[in-house]
C-alpha cells in the first residue's frame, strides 16, 4: 500500500526525467548510479556518507554528485532526505507509531530538523499531514 508521498515523489521524478530525454547520458548515468540507488533505497534509515555512495559507483565524490544530480534534479543528501521524508509519510499513515519514533526509524536523529525538513518537503507538519490524510482517505492508494 504507497501513499500519497509516493505519487508526489513519482511525479517529481518522472517530470526530471522527461526533461533530460533520452541523452544517452541519462541511461549510462542510469546504470552506473542504480546500486547507489539500491543503497540508499534499502538504507535509508542508517547513517549514509558520501563516500559510501561514491564508491558503489565506482566513481569519485565529485563524479558521483554531479551525475546523481543530472539523473536525479537533486544532491545525493536532498534525495536522501526526500526519500526518508516519504518513507515517514507511510508510516505516518500506516501507524499509530508517535512523530518522533517515525523520524528515528527513517534515519533522523534530530527531531526539530525532521519537522522542518517534512514543512519543507511537504507544506505541512508530521502532525498536521497524518490528520488531514485521516480525513480525506482517497489519497491512500
Amino acid at each position: 500500500m504507497r501513499g500519497t508521498s509516493l505519487l508526489i515523489w513519482d511525479k517529481l521524478f518522472h517530470h526530471h526525467i522527461s526533461k533530460i530525454g533520452g541523452k544517452k547520458a541519462f541511461y549510462v548515468n542510469a546504470d552506473q548510479l542504480s546500486d547507489s540507488l539500491v543503497y540508499i533505497h534499502k538504507n535509508y534509515h542508517q547513517n549514509i556518507t558520501l563516500e559510501e555512495l561514491a564508491e558503489y559507483a565506482h566513481l569519485s565524490e565529485g563524479q558521483f554528485c554531479r551525475s546523481f544530480k543530472e539523473l536525479t534534479g537533486m544532491t545525493p543528501f536532498r534525495y536522501l532526505i526526500r526519500y526518508r521524508i516519504l518513507q515517514s509519510c507511510n508510516q505516518l499513515l500506516l501507524t499509530d507509531k508517535k512523530v518522533t519514533e517515525i523520524a528515528l526509524s527513517c534515519g533522523f536523529n534530530n527531531i526539530s530538523y525532521y519537522n522542518r525538513a517534512f514543512f519543507k518537503i511537504m507544506r505541512m507538519t508530521p502532525t498536521e499531514y497524518r490528520k488531514t490524510t485521516e480525513k480525506n482517505s482517497t489519497f491512500i492508494i
